[in-house]
């Protein structure tokens, strides 16, 4: 490489990460050598501010280069205190990996991952801080590499659309067969995922449909954000009643963490299915993450916010927590800050539940998965 580029010019990735992160989520570039600033926004106290440029230097940007042990990030002063620096050890690697995902970015066949007008180059690096959990800050590089993965992801592309990937029979009656529906729906640009997983359980035409789980796979690991349901639902109806009646029987014998909603649950249980299927078994749940605050605007107090965010990713953790306790051979290997922001699942050999409705629902999953291998074979 040339010595004579200029710096801006060699890590250009780089400087405008560090350019849009500063204008969207970050108040200033700290040495990991000395704790000292590098740079501090000069619009960072000015909360009026709401929209601002910033450009970093040459000057600047030799002095954040010359961090042996690389540089931080610190939060905007209205976030700090529910979010952690944001670390990139070595800036070399960095600028090597943004180029991968700008690369990628540029040549993806899939609509999500194009840059164009309305998903600009920009937007595209904020998004790289966009979901990252407390774990993911301290090592900004190690969570590149993985949303890598989740680009390069095509797992259960067949499903594009709808289709059957099973029956399920919800009672001893004969009758009471369902088709299990699926289709991975690629995800609208800015949520937190690159896909879901969808369901539906129908039944000449009466059609039910399922809470959907927000999932991302890099290499052998499946990372798993959410389980969500959107849209309204007549509950009072009289057939979906039923359904929730059927459901019900995951409670059944159990009397820890019955304030899950079933119907996630067995979500839940499908999609391990399928993964453990295709042969993944390492699971990342994923705990508290950062920028999902900015989801619930015009609450009057901060612990407000606070309590609902608790409240959301507690539910969803009790999920594989109860997930996990009623199944043999789902082991939970690791707690959410044990060592990471995960709640950190192995799928093992010979995975069974004495609840019927589950275990039929895993097989479900895991038969399909499997078929999926077998045929690309």
């Amino acid at each position: 490489m040339n010595e004579n580029i200029p710096l801006t010019e060699k890590f250009h990735y780089t400087k405008r990460f560090l350019e849009v992160a500063l204008e969207k989520a970050y108040d200033g570039i700290y040495s990991r050598d000395t704790g000292l600033p590098i740079y501090i926004d000069p619009n960072s106290q000015d909360s009026n501010n709401s929209i601002k440029k910033i450009e970093l230097s040459e000057s600047h940007f030799q002095k954040i280069l010359s961090q042996e042990n690389g540089i931080f990030l610190t939060p905007t002063k209205q976030e700090e205190f529910f979010r952690p620096n944001t670390v990139i050890k070595n800036i070399e690697e960095f600028e090597t990996l943004l180029k991968k995902y700008v690369n990628y970015l540029n040549t993806s066949n899939k609509n999500f991952y194009k840059i164009d007008k309305k998903h600009n180059f920009s937007s595209y690096m904020y998004y790289l801080v966009k979901t990252l959990t407390n774990s993911d800050n301290q090592d900004l590089s190690q969570y590149i590499q993985t949303f890598i993965g989740f680009l390069h992801d095509n797992n259960f592309e067949n499903l594009k659309k709808e289709g059957k990937i099973g029956s399920i029979n919800l009672d001893n009656e004969n009758s009471n067969y369902f088709d299990v529906l699926a289709r991975r729906a690629e995800e609208y640009y800015g949520s937190e995922t690159p896909y879901t997983m969808r369901y539906a359980l129908d039944k000449k035409g009466f059609k039910y449909t399922m809470p959907f789980v927000r999932y991302g796979i890099s290499g052998n690991q499946a990372y798993i954000y959410s389980i969500q349901r959107k849209g309204k639902t007549n509950f009072k109806h009289k057939r979906i009643k039923e359904l929730n009646g059927k459901f019900n029987s995951v409670n059944s014998g159990v009397k820890h963490d019955r304030d899950i909603t079933p119907s996630m649950l067995v979500s839940a249980t499908i999609f391990l299915g399928m993964l453990k299927g295709i042969g993944i078994e390492n699971i990342k749940i994923a705990d508290f993450l950062t920028r999902r605050f900015g989801h619930y605007e015009g609450f009057p107090s901060y612990e407000e916010s606070l309590k609902l965010q608790e409240n959301i990713t507690n539910k969803f953790l009790k999920t594989f927590n109860r997930l996990a306790s009623q199944f043999d051979g789902i082991d939970i290997i690791s707690y959410p800050n044990d060592y990471d922001s995960y709640l950190n699942l192995k799928l093992g050999k010979n995975i069974s539940s004495k609840n019927k409705l589950l275990n039929d629902f895993f097989e479900l999953g895991f038969n399909y998965g499997k078929n999926q291998i077998d045929i690309e074979r």
